[in-house]
Parts: structure tokens; sequence; C-alpha cells
């Protein structure tokens, strides 16, 4: 029983300093729910028993309506278009396409029968919405929004069914619709940024329940929001492609606007998937049709499905962390990239929050992209940041071999929270030999070109002697202790700072830098290396600050948001680090935000990063996406489709 109190304080806390620095767990995730929910996520008007005001008249005055209960699904809908093809009404037309999704939900034992009845209303709802009959009536009306939800909950329903059935996407097939009409279904279009052979799968969106979201990035319109995953085997050891990368995308059901639906032909159909993100609207015959969009599914089911850390362990002992290095949150392209640094005890998730409201902003999503960079907080700043260096080169070095131009990469933000700050303080500044001296004193910086061998003054260079990362300009810094958290000094911080081990190659590095910067002989160093890591790096007066607060306010914009958990104006302390520590004179801008640390989680917070950014695109004279480079337009039918 002696060693309990031991084994207590290496269990506990480690739990207690990651919830006392950082307490940034993101909290984000997702339900799968059955395929009879599917209709809670499109919002259908008519769900249960009840059918609009239109389709009731229509029933009812064709003495339709004990019709529904009597089995004979099939039949009634022939009935139905035989009186449409009499009568070309268009509440008609309505009524057949909410009937036979009413009448879907009745057979979801009965896959076939099901689809058939979905495939029905779908043909109806698409004739109507981009077809020939639906240029008699272009003004969007309440009845076209009802419209939208009768074809978006078909279409998710068949989808669900042809993935099922494996056929979906894997080339050409036929279904009989309710009515008896044979539907040829061309090769699917897909048009992402992906090749086609490096996507695993697409799932509908509308098979999830997001959780812990304050802000649900989602717009109505046509289409069904799909998450598009992509292939693990794809990612070639770059984290890149790996964990969180996925792409929203939004499924079209694209029918031949030259063919008669009353007639007694074979109909041509297709499946069609485009990016979310590129484009905005569906070009109908006479209007636009805003495209459906969901943004939030597809990265809360990413963060569920990412590769889990154990972000506790991953800082005590950083030698067990392989997945440091960029994360593309989104795919590589020309966009501007929006980094996010993370802080002590954390990983990339704790930006989902912002990253889920930023990209609902259709100026930031057309003209920016988010990258997280992900490292073991146990380890030094200064080799922290180092790593940050050396993988802002590595990630430009690809987009030049890919054949992207570097012009907007070049107009890099950089976002970090707590230590991520300080990593971004020395990501955009500049460390000279006169840094050096104020941070060592005289005697020792004097006696360093002696003490110098070609490893020792290679390392140095690599550590402190830097120039500012050049792509970046414009930098964010969110609850960050330039000056130093006192906790990081305080009995239970030493505590968690001693528990950190360090990889045995590291501490060799630190040996070397501890002898060169502190003057201390090769028997006086332990003392020094033992407190050389990330947790002690924080405590005030510590070298590695010294040398951050030597250094000048970068020559770029750089912004402040502070938090304070009693008020929203300057003084006081977010709980971890006060704002005299945060708080730097000359940036461009300064918000205090009534909040704890975790403030870049808090919603007034993510609204000033939005505004930064949109200032930023502002000033680079950035805006929306010229002409109709948003405006998606459904393929042509040919006649040679069934050879493809």
């Amino acid at each position: 029983m002696k060693f309990l109190p031991i084994r207590l304080a290496v269990e506990i806390f480690p739990v207690l300093i990651a919830l006392l620095f950082c307490g940034c767990r993101s909290g984000i995730g997702a339900k799968e729910v059955g395929i009879d929910e599917l209709g809670s996520y499109c919002s259908t008007i008519g769900q249960g028993s009840g059918f609009s005001v239109a389709t009731n008249n229509i029933l009812g005055n064709y003495l339709l309506l004990d019709r529904l209960d009597d089995g004979k699904a099939e039949l009634l809908i022939k009935d139905m278009e035989q009186i449409f093809r009499r009568d070309r009404r268009m509440d008609m037309q309505f009524a057949i396409a909410e009937t036979a999704l009413f009448l879907a939900d009745r057979f979801i034992t009965e896959p076939e029968r099901r689809a058939g009845l979905l495939l029905t209303s779908l043909i109806h709802c698409s004739n109507r919405l981009t077809g020939i009959e639906y240029s008699r009536n272009p003004v969007f009306s309440p009845e076209s929004s009802r419209l939208l939800a009768v074809y978006n909950q078909a279409l998710t329903g068949l989808f669900c069914y042809l993935n099922d059935k494996k056929i979906a996407l894997n080339g050409s097939f036929s279904l009989t619709a309710a009515g008896g009409q044979d539907i040829f279904f061309a090769v699917p279009f897909i048009r992402l940024p992906v090749k086609g052979d490096h996507i695993k799968d697409f799932i509908p969106c509308a098979l999830f329940r997001t959780k812990g979201l304050t802000h649900y990035a989602r717009r109505s319109g046509i289409g069904v929001p799909l998450i598009c995953n992509i292939k693990p085997e794809n990612a070639n050891g770059d984290p890149a492609l790996d964990g969180l990368f996925n792409i929203p995308a939004t499924l079209l059901f694209n029918m031949d606007s030259q063919a008669d639906i009353t007639a007694e032909e074979r109909l041509k159909v297709r499946l069609e998937i485009v990016d979310s993100r590129r484009y905005d609207y569906l070009a109908g015959k006479v209007m636009q049709l805003p495209l459906e969009q969901d943004f939030s599914t597809p990265l809360a089911v990413g963060s569920m499905r990412s590769p889990e850390q154990n972000f506790i362990y991953r800082t005590l002992v950083p030698e067990s962390n392989k997945r440091e290095g960029l994360y593309l949150l989104q795919v590589r392209d020309h966009r501007i990239p929006v980094l996010f640094v993370h802080g002590l005890m954390s990983d990339i998730r704790t930006w989902l929050q912002m990253v889920n409201t930023l990209q609902s902003d259709p100026d930031i999503r057309k003209n920016c992209r988010f990258m997280g960079f992900s490292y073991s907080s146990g380890n030094p700043i200064l080799f922290s940041a180092h790593l940050l260096r050396e993988a802002l080169n590595k990630e430009r070095e690809k987009l030049i071999s890919s054949g992207i131009p570097a012009d907007n990469f070049d107009r890099m933000i950089v976002i970090g929270h707590s230590m991520g700050g300080l990593l971004t303080r020395l990501l955009v500044s500049s460390s000279t030999g006169a840094n050096v001296r104020a941070s060592v004193g005289d005697k020792v910086y004097d006696a360093i070109s002696a003490r110098l061998d070609d490893s020792r003054s290679k390392l140095i260079g690599k550590r402190i002697y830097f120039q500012p990362f050049s792509s970046v300009k414009r930098a964010v810094f969110i609850a960050s202790p330039h000056k130093g958290a006192e906790m990081a000094r305080s009995w239970y911080g030493r505590l968690g700072a001693k528990l950190i081990q360090l990889p045995g190659k590291l501490l060799e590095q630190n040996k070397k830098l501890i002898t060169v910067l502190l003057g201390a002989g090769e028997k006086e160093y332990a003392k020094e290396l033992e407190e050389f890591n990330g947790i002690f790096n924080l405590a005030p007066g510590g070298i590695a600050l010294k040398l951050i607060n030597s250094l000048a306010l970068p020559q770029i914009p750089c912004h402040s948001i502070i938090g304070n958990r009693k008020n929203d104006v300057p003084g006081g302390s977010d709980g971890v680090v006060a704002y005299s520590s945060s708080h730097l004179d000359g940036v461009a801008s300064e918000l205090v935000v009534r909040h704890g640390h975790s403030v870049q989680q808090n919603a007034l917070a993510i609204q000033e990063v939005r505004r930064i950014l949109l200032l930023h695109l502002k000033e680079l004279g950035v805006g929306n996406v010229p002409g109709n480079e948003n405006i998606f337009t459904h393929t042509g039918f040919s006649g040679n489709e069934e050879g493809k």
C-alpha cells in the first residue's frame, strides 16, 4: 500500500494537467441511424399519414384515398399516371410523386418494391424541377420547396438501395419503376477533385446524426449530401489523405429532359455526384436551383472514424507519436491554406468546431482550404517549431511537384492555440545572434562560438537561428502564453513535466543544445536536460520563452484572441493563461472573449476568426468565384449511353 500514492500520482496528475492546461478535446462525433430514419434528415413535410393539401385534394377528387391501404401500390400508381396522361395537371404530377414516396415507406421489408416506388417519385419530381414541364412555372414557390424535399428523400432511399445492391456506381443497369416503365441508368457522372480509383465509397449524410456541434453547416436545395471517403492506401504514408480527410459531395438525379415520361418508352437517367464545395447551383431549364449541401456531417463522421490517439500518452511519451506532421482537412489545391496549430495535450480535432463554422461561409469555402499541424506537445517548443517549418517546406514542394502554382500557398494564414500560438510566433519571426545574446546573456553568448562543433553548429542553426517562413502572410494567436503560464512551474505542472519521456535521439540533441546555450559543462546539464520539454518550456523565465520574447513582432498582420473567465474585457485569466501573458502590443486587433482556455471553440472567437479571414481575402483582392464556375449543368445523353 505504501506505493499507492505514487501510483495515483502517475495515473491522475497527467489527466489533471490535461484538463487544466487545455481541456480542448472537440467532443464532436456522429451516430449512425437506420434506413427508417432517412425522412427525418430530409425533413419532408408529408411524413407518416400526412399529405400536402394539393395531394389530398387530388386523391379525394378521384376517389383514391381508400386505395392507399389496399396493398396494391403499383396499380394505384399506374392509375394515377393514366389520369396524368389525359390531364397534364402539375398538381397531379406532384401528387404521384408524393403518393409514391408515401407508399414506399410501407415496403421497407420489400426493398425491390420500395425501390420501384422511390424511382417513380423521383422521375416525376425531376421532370417538374429540371425538365420541360417545369418551364411553365419558373417562379420558385413553397410548392417547389416541398417538391425538392420529396425529390431528396426519394433519391436518398433509392441510393441506399443501389448501394446495398452494389450497383450504384458500377457501370450501367436497369430498374423498373412502380408504374411499369423500364428505366435505364447510364454510367454515373462523378465530378470530384480526386481520381475515381482513390474513392473508397459514398455514404449518405442522412444515415448519421451529428453530435457536439454548435453550428450546423448545411444549406437546403436539390440533391442528396454524401460523404466521399478516400481509400486509406492512397495516403501512401502521407497523413494528408488520412483520418479526417473526406469530401462533402451532392448526389443528383439526371433524367433526359427531352423524354416524355407519359410515353411507354425506355427512359434514360443518370446518377451524378459533384463537389459540394465547388458547386452551389444546378442549372435548370429556366432557373438555377440551389444545391443541397452538408459540410458538418462529413466532418463529424471523419472525426469519429479517424485513427484515435491517446493525447495524454503521446504527450508524455513523445516517441509513441508516429503521426506528426501536416494533415490536409481538404484536398490539396490552389486555394489559400489556413493552418491550425493545436496546443498542449491536444490534437487537430480541437479545431473541428471552428472548421465546421468557417466552411459554411461561401467566400471562405471557395477561397480557403484547411490544414492542421499535429505534434507531440511534450517535445521542446523550439524542436516542434523546427518540425513545423520543415513540414511546410515539404508541403510547398509537394504542391509544386503536383503542378499546382504556389502563389496562393504563399498567402497562408496560421492560427495557433495556446502552445500552438508560440509555435506560430516562431514560424513567422526572425531570430538572430542578437536574440540569442539577449536570451542567454553576454558571457554565455561570447563563449558559444568556441564551444561549437559541426553537429552543434547545424543544430543551433535549425533551432535558434531562423527566418520567417515567407509563405505565411497573417497570424492569429489564441490564448497563447507568450510570457508563460504559472501552472507550468506549479507543483503539479512540474510533476507532469517530469513524467514526460523524451525520445533518446531528442535527449542527445537537447544535451548539445543546452550545453551550448546555458554554458553548462558535460556534468552540469542534468537538471536543465530534465526540464527542457514542452511543459517546462511554458514556465515564465525559461530559456525558450526568453528567446521568444526577444523576438520582434512579426512584419505581417497579427491578431490576438484572449479568454477571460469572468468578463469580456482585458484582464483576468482564462484559467490557465493570464491576460498579461497573452497580450501583445502592436497587434492588428485583439478580442477578449468571456471563456476559459479552450476559447478557440467559443462562437464569438470563431466569428472573429471568420472576420479576419474575410479581411485577409479582401486585402488580397480575392472575392467570390467569378462567372458560372459554381453552377453545375447536367450532362447530356448521347445515343450510345448503353455501350459505355
